[in-house]
């Protein structure tokens, strides 16, 4: 009876060993898939990284080579200016701001006098700058307009119910804003000389009338 129970232990025993072992090697195997995984996207991510860095490589090329050209192109202006007289130079500096002056959103006429219908009526005088300044500071800040662009809209009347400004990077505007509710007579105002020739008016009283 000892013998049989001894045989059976012994049996069980291999059994289980035998489990073991299989088991073992299921989770080496299982391990070494894994390993190969990451080791494939581990390549993978190398390879892109390579080629974003070859790309990068790229990039900063064409970068130089615009200064290079940036930097050429304006010694050719710089060059090119010497040769031009005080007036053509203005001409050139004035180019680089422009003014508008609009009702609604709409350019006054060369005539200085148009119509509005709507209720509410917004008379707006815009600077624009350059993005990026070309010419040299001692040319370019002749185009600007004397002193400050908003202080060339003189004498409204009526007096305007609100006045803001609005400020961007390259685009900047004084608004005078009214409601025709309001209003008991025609909207008028005058400009500067300079302003009128910068807008190429054809006169510096300006009449907005209210329908």
């Amino acid at each position: 009876m000892r013998h049989c129970t001894v045989g059976f232990l012994i049996l069980v025993i291999s059994t289980i060993l035998i489990g073991c072992e299989d088991s073992s090697e299921q989770v080496s195997a299982s391990l070494e898939k894994k390993i190969e995984q990451k080791e494939s996207i581990i390549e993978n991510v190398k390879k892109e990284v390579e080629q974003l860095q070859k790309e990068l490589q790229s990039k900063n090329q064409d970068v130089l080579d615009l200064e290079e050209k940036q930097e050429h192109t304006e010694e050719l202006l710089h060059k090119s200016l010497s040769y031009l007289n005080e007036n053509q130079q203005q001409k050139l500096a004035n180019s680089q701001y422009k003014y508008t002056l609009e009702v609604n959103d709409n350019p006054v006429p060369k005539d200085g006098s148009l119509e509005i219908k709507k209720e509410q009526i917004k008379v707006s005088l815009i600077q624009r700058t350059p993005n990026h300044h070309v010419l040299p500071t001692e040319i370019s800040r002749k185009g600007r307009i004397s002193e400050d662009y908003y202080t060339h809209i003189k004498e409204i009347a009526p007096a305007p119910e609100k006045t803001f400004f609005t400020d961007g990077t390259i685009v900047t505007g004084i608004h005078h804003q009214f409601n025709k509710s309001n209003l008991q007579s025609n909207i008028t105002f005058s400009i500067t000389r300079e302003l009128k020739k910068r807008l190429g008016l054809h006169t510096t009283s300006i009449q907005v009338k209210v329908k």
